[in-house]
């Protein structure tokens, strides 16, 4: 939208207001970016942890070093 108020031809026409990302945060129900700790909390005892926020325990990458000294003794 131009500052005079008439729209660019090229516009989609698609709101990108502040308030309509707001409204469609709250409808799609997706994972907050930015909350502070207590927000934290709370969130995660009403929607629970999502997997994106847990931590995965990779594989010990030298399994097989501690095999091969547990069978040397």
């Amino acid at each position: 939208m131009k500052s005079n108020g008439q729209k660019d031809e090229d516009d989609d026409g698609g709101d990108n207001s502040l308030q309509a990302k707001s409204l469609d945060r709250a409808l799609n129900n997706t994972v907050p970016k930015t909350l502070t700790p207590y927000e934290w909390e709370e969130w995660y005892s009403k929607h629970g942890v999502p997997d994106t926020h847990r931590e995965h325990q990779a594989p010990f990458p030298f399994g097989w070093v501690v095999r091969w000294l547990k069978h040397r003794r």
